[in-house]
């Protein structure tokens, strides 16, 4: 019972971790755009990008392999050992790789120095990895939560200060370096007893370790670069504004995939014992979870499509207003995310993770493609249209294999129309009160269809109870 209780809370820590994180984030990112401008936003937006490529180089997936291995019983020390030699070197490697190809981009000065400042950020979040991996061996990811939360809070507070103070890019890098300490030492800390023992490190460890865990690194790289790419490559193409510009449409259109990703965290559990139940079953909670999705996703595209204008000028303000079309569009990409993310977790559960590495690999290739295409013709909009793009294709191909292996059935045509009705009251409100009215009552009316074409029925109740924690 206590292993059960402590898998749940650590479960549960975990998914508010990421809650908190991507919360932090994007209003860091707000913070940043209203009070430093898009120049600031621009320049801290690529640093995060173009340090997400080498984070991968610096885990070298070796926290999958370090816990797997501390879960079956193998030595700890020499594990342990191995583990943080090989974590101090990739780091630096990776550190070094950064500084090397940032000397020979073409960007500014300023954004040179903040990547080589934010650079040590790769080697401090490699060992904290190893801290969680060490935690997550022992079941205890409460504490991780902990330090993560605590110095993702703290790091948000000192850009806050900074952006008060209308401070610099280097400035804003430096508080990236002081909370990733914080969270090294936190994690060290909750590790003590670890290393207070004698803990050794041996080349054949080194050697096996290394040799299962590239191919977790290779994928880790995709889809690292799948993610952060378009940011690097409008640099080669547009201004830092227009990066800044890029990111504050981005930030708010991957907003809703924070409430998707916390979902599935919830729900994954569920998919992974009904799944060795029954097809029947299966495709239930599959059925289910996707309708969920769809009924959130839709109507949310569709009014911020339609209200663009105004919550991009009230939440950024009007020298955001080249922000309005990408936001526009990116924010069906958003959508796409919260299905993808479903049909992902759908894959995974039947084992098939294999299949969202081939997907991402493809989509990857497609994304580079229509970037080189459409950046340089229409810049953000561009990238905007692309990650559009390459988001379908994923979600079209992970559910064409999905459908091979499970059956699923949704309400479409209730969803739709209730989405189209509600888009038309949008339309007509729009201009006639303020955003901030027309949102709840588009919202109330949504329901109110759904409830009427009974997209949602007795069910969907009880199981939302049961994620909840109030049903029996």
């Amino acid at each position: 019972m206590n292993t059960v209780r402590n898998v749940a809370t650590s479960t549960a820590a975990l998914a508010a971790s990421n809650i908190v994180a991507g919360a932090l984030t994007f209003f860091t990112n707000i913070v940043i755009a209203r009070l430093l401008g898009a120049e600031v936003l621009g320049g801290y937006a690529f640093v995060i990008a173009f340090l997400s490529f080498f984070t991968v180089v610096a885990n070298l997936g070796l926290d999958v392999i370090l816990v797997r291995e501390l879960a079956v019983g193998k030595e700890r020390s020499s594990l342990i050992g191995t583990t943080i030699l090989l974590k101090i070197l990739s780091g630096i490697v990776a550190v070094i790789f950064a500084a090397v190809i940032i000397f020979f981009l073409d960007t500014s000065i300023e954004i040179k120095k903040a990547v080589l400042l934010a650079s040590g950020t790769l080697l401090l979040q490699s060992l904290g990895n190893t801290g969680m991996g060490l935690l997550q061996s022992r079941i205890e990811l409460l504490k991780y939560a902990y330090s993560s939360i605590f110095s993702r809070v703290i790091t948000f507070l000192l850009m806050l200060l900074i952006a008060f103070k209308h401070g610099s890019l280097l400035q804003l890098a430096s508080t990236l370096v002081i909370g990733a300490l914080i969270h090294v030492v936190l994690l060290m800390y909750y590790c003590r007893e670890e290393f207070m023992h004698h803990i050794s490190a041996s080349f054949s460890s080194a050697k096996e370790m290394l040799k299962e865990s590239w191919p977790i690194a290779m994928t880790g790289i995709f889809i690292s670069m799948y993610f952060r790419i378009d940011v690097v490559m409008i640099s080669f193409f547009r201004k830092t504004s227009d990066i800044g510009h890029y990111a504050a449409a981005y930030t708010l259109s991957e907003a809703p995939s924070i409430i998707a990703v916390a979902f599935m965290l919830s729900l994954f559990p569920i998919m992974s014992r009904v799944a060795k139940e029954s097809n029947k079953t299966m495709s239930f909670v599959s059925s289910r979870s996707l309708k969920y999705m769809l009924i959130l996703a839709v109507p949310v595209a569709i009014g911020a499509t339609l209200l663009s204008s105004s919550i991009i000028n009230f939440v950024y303000g009007s020298e955001y207003a080249s922000s309005v079309a990408a936001f526009s569009i990116l924010i069906w990409a958003g959508a796409m995310i919260m299905l993808n993310v479903v049909v992902n977790n759908i894959l995974t559960t039947l084992g098939l993770q294999k299949i969202n590495f081939y997907v991402t690999l493809v989509c990857l290739a497609a994304n580079i493609m229509l970037n080189l295409v459409l950046i340089p013709k229409y810049g953000i909009v561009g990238a905007a249209i692309a990650t559009v793009i390459t988001e379908v294709i994923g979600f079209v191909a992970s559910m064409i294999i999905a459908l091979k292996k499970v059956a699923l059935s949704i309400p479409i045509l209730g969803i739709a129309i209730s989405s189209i009705a509600m888009g038309a009251l949008v339309f007509v409100l729009r201009y006639r009160i303020s955003f901030l009215y027309v949102i709840p009552m588009a919202a109330v009316a949504y329901f109110i269809l759904i409830a009427v074409f009974r997209s949602i029925d007795k069910e969907d109740i009880a199981i939302m109870k049961k994620i909840i924690g109030r049903g029996d």
